[in-house]
């Protein structure tokens, strides 16, 4: 084969290649973030079938924390400050599912049973380490929807979520 024509094969060669690396990428991102929603998502409490708890409200289902505290941040605002209070014994938490509304001010009171504990919430920055016996608190304003997975660094399994918090739209009265 004279040289021009392995030359040309070459380059035709890459113009093959080129174009399925984009769709390969794209692939790659869908699939993350299909596997992520599943992984993070309980539908089930993102809709109104579920409403966010306030103090003394018997939960509907059982691995929904309740606050201990919920505060006005502001007279007459809809941001409000929502604590509460979560233990972490034996690689899980007291309660999963930690509802809340979006722009609230959200303080996890964590108390470490038995060991030392890494919890982090990745998507929102937050990682907390508590020794055991120890009880730390974490505060954040929860300003984006969604699911959100609870993981412990230094639990056997740190890709398992021991938790969620879900930060639903609050309906404003007209």
């Amino acid at each position: 084969m004279p040289a021009h024509h392995k030359t040309h094969a070459r380059h035709h060669k890459h113009r093959l290649t080129l174009p399925l690396l984009p769709l390969l990428l794209a692939f790659l991102s869908i699939v993350s973030v299909l596997f992520l929603l599943r992984l993070t998502t309980d539908h089930r409490l993102l809709t109104t079938d579920f409403p966010v708890p306030e103090p003394g409200d018997k939960p509907r289902d059982a691995k929904i924390a309740i606050p201990v505290a919920v505060n006005d941040s502001l007279p007459g605002s809809f941001k409000k400050y929502r604590t509460f209070s979560l233990k972490v014994e034996k690689d899980r938490l007291s309660h999963d599912k930690i509802l809340v509304y979006q722009n609230d001010i959200v303080r996890l009171q964590i108390q470490a049973v038995d060991k030392t504990f890494i919890l982090t919430i990745p998507t929102l920055g937050i990682r907390q380490e508590i020794a055991a016996q120890e009880t730390k608190t974490a505060e954040f304003q929860t300003t984006t929807l969604g699911s959100f997975p609870l993981l412990c660094e230094n639990c056997p399994d740190p890709d398992k979520p021991l938790g969620a918090l879900i930060v639903k739209s609050i309906s404003l009265p007209k």
